[in-house]
């Protein structure tokens, strides 16, 4: 049984739609990850750095002074990535030193 024309275009319209529409999906998806991924290696580098910085001022006075210094650097902690079933998903610990502020990232 061979299907009207108007039926067959509309077929074809509709699986058009479906490729463009899963295609910006995916692409999408691509750039949302790799934002991600960018915006959570910066905010790592920074408190790595940060860390870097003190340890390299107070190791020489000694475990007490780092210590102590590190614990005035606070919520400073570094990111974690955990893999999920759909994919990658991350998670920021708080940066406040005060543990109930949510991490804000620094804008550009």
């Amino acid at each position: 049984m061979k299907l009207p024309l108007r039926a067959r275009i509309t077929a074809w319209y509709f699986a058009v739609l479906v490729v463009a529409f899963a295609s910006f999906a995916w692409i999408s998806d691509l750039g949302f990850q790799h934002s991600i991924e960018t915006t959570v290696n910066d905010a790592s580098g920074a408190n790595l750095e940060s860390i870097q910085r003190v340890l390299a001022r107070t190791a020489p006075k000694g475990d007490a002074k780092v210590k102590e210094e590190l614990n005035e650097l606070g919520g400073v902690s570094l990111c974690s990535k955990s893999q999920t079933r759909m994919g990658r998903s991350y998670s920021n610990l708080s940066r406040s030193r005060n543990r109930s502020e949510p991490f804000r990232p620094s804008r550009r």
